[in-house]
């Protein structure tokens, strides 16, 4: 009794105390710097989608009024895998906007987590009811996918949206945009590699309504695959998502979400960035202006969050810029906001 209050009067702790401390001090990890010679903020939590960088780096989703009737979904892109490379050609009756883009992150949300998903694979009772739904022909017919039973508001509160009926309608008109695009694909063998050239195509989603505000929808192949195993995924911050106010920005994160790299500062051209959020098509030199305007403004609301470091470089007209460093379930204080993102004009 008289060792352990001389113990305590010389500042000793009990030994399970100490080995806390140190398991604690184990999982520090050195925080990367800023230009402002700070410690960067790290990126922490699980509101992530885990997406086929495809559907990111591709000029799929743009913004453009929802459900432009005047202008079809049609983009052409590609990705590749060990051994193949697989061009894509996405086709639609109407273009896809921001709002299709959020729904489609929530999904993959969504699909992500096993408490929400069934894998529905050949032998699956339930193949024959859902298979129809993605419309899948050729090699990806009998390929796996995830099927989802949600409502709107389960959609409405991963986007940062009220659960109002105009919402509702919204996303229900984005859930039937998404499923009347159809993903065309063309597998080739790299070289050296011995195997078939071969066709197959599918919806990017199956949809359909079910009895009172659920829904059913299915993810295709290349959504699914990375839903499950992420693998080669990008992983997009919802919660970063949310917090942008603008279509454009929140397109351009999207996109960036996919591109940057959380090692190493990545550079591109500010004229190519318009392509990424509006389209390929031609503009005209005033609708071009206005898209640089928007394009910088969207740079700026990037910049305000947390761990991104842009920075204009106006001779040469091209944006540096390094995505957050994705730091787990890492202590709270990893999110303080320090001066190392640079907002732009």
């Amino acid at each position: 009794m008289r060792q352990s209050r001389k113990n305590e009067e010389k500042g000793h702790q009990p030994s399970n105390v100490k080995a806390q401390e140190a398991k604690r001090r184990k999982r520090v990890i050195r925080r990367r710097l800023g230009i402002d010679g700070k410690p960067e903020p790290m990126v922490t939590g699980i509101d992530f989608a885990p997406v086929h960088p495809m559907y990111l780096k591709c000029p799929l989703f743009t913004s453009v009024k929802n459900g432009n009737e005047n202008s079809g979904a049609l983009v052409d892109s590609f990705y590749t895998a060990p051994g193949y490379r697989t061009e894509c050609r996405f086709v639609g009756p109407q273009a896809l906007c921001i709002r299709d883009q959020s729904v489609l992150l929530a999904l993959c949300q969504l699909g992500a987590q096993a408490s929400q998903r069934i894998l529905v694979e050949k032998d699956h009772p339930k193949w024959s009811l859902l298979a129809p739904l993605l419309q899948a022909t050729g090699l990806g017919a009998d390929a796996s996918m995830i099927a989802l039973t949600i409502t709107g508001s389960q959609i409405a509160k991963i986007i940062g949206l009220n659960d109002s009926g105009t919402n509702s309608r919204s996303i229900e008109q984005s859930l039937q945009r998404l499923s009347s695009v159809v993903l065309h694909r063309a597998v080739s063998p790299l070289a050296g590699e011995q195997l078939s050239a071969s066709k197959w195509q599918s919806n990017i989603i199956g949809y359909a309504p079910l009895a009172g505000n659920k829904k059913r929808v299915v993810l295709s192949a290349e959504l699914t695959f990375r839903c499950i195993h992420h693998n080669g995924v990008s992983w997009v911050n919802m919660e970063e998502q949310r917090a942008l106010a603008s279509p454009p920005a929140k397109r351009l994160h999207a996109f960036l979400s996919a591109w940057a790299s959380t090692s190493e500062i990545k550079c591109i051209g500010l004229d190519k960035l318009p392509a990424h959020i509006y389209g390929r098509g031609e503009s005209e030199a005033t609708a071009m202006k206005a898209r640089r305007l928007a394009v910088r403004k969207a740079i700026a609301e990037i910049a305000a969050l947390p761990g991104w470091w842009c920075e204009v470089l106006e001779r040469t007209q091209q944006l540096r810029i390094r995505k957050p460093i994705f730091a787990g379930t890492l202590s709270v204080d990893a999110m303080a906001l320090t001066d190392t993102a640079i907002a732009l004009p």
